[in-house]
């Protein structure tokens, strides 16, 4: 798609200095987002989760659905999560979530599960 769009660019009537800075701008974003596919695509990456009432699962990449613990030092708060996730062979992983990674009230739901996960391994005094 961004070779399209250098490609358009040869045949538009524009100034020379105009189509070197509308290309470079298309170059950039085309790597930048060429970065942050490839990401995703790492061996290890998390690409799913799923939660009941009693476990957490996480699966990455190429691999089957592990069962993880939460980490007290996660971060869970209305805006975003940053999710510390230990799993039964001991892997640690993180992983950012914000309101938008889920539908509809699944990242409500998932908020509220996590909190009282995270309140009720707190030592009480």
């Amino acid at each position: 798609m961004h070779l399209v769009a250098l490609g358009a660019l040869i045949f538009a009537r524009l100034p020379s200095l105009v189509l070197v800075l509308f290309a470079l701008l298309i170059a950039v974003y085309g790597l930048r987002l060429d970065r942050r596919v490839s990401r995703l695509t790492v061996p290890g990456t998390v690409c799913a989760m799923r939660w009941d009432a009693e476990r957490l699962w996480i699966q990455r990449r190429d691999c089957p659905w592990e069962e993880c613990e939460l980490s007290p030092g996660s971060l869970v708060h209305p805006l975003g999560m940053l999710l510390e996730l230990i799993t039964v062979q001991g892997h640690r992983c993180r992983l950012v979530l914000l309101p938008d990674a889920l539908e509809g009230q699944g990242f409500r739901r998932l908020l509220v599960v996590l909190r009282y996960r995270l309140s009720s391994r707190q030592p009480q005094s």
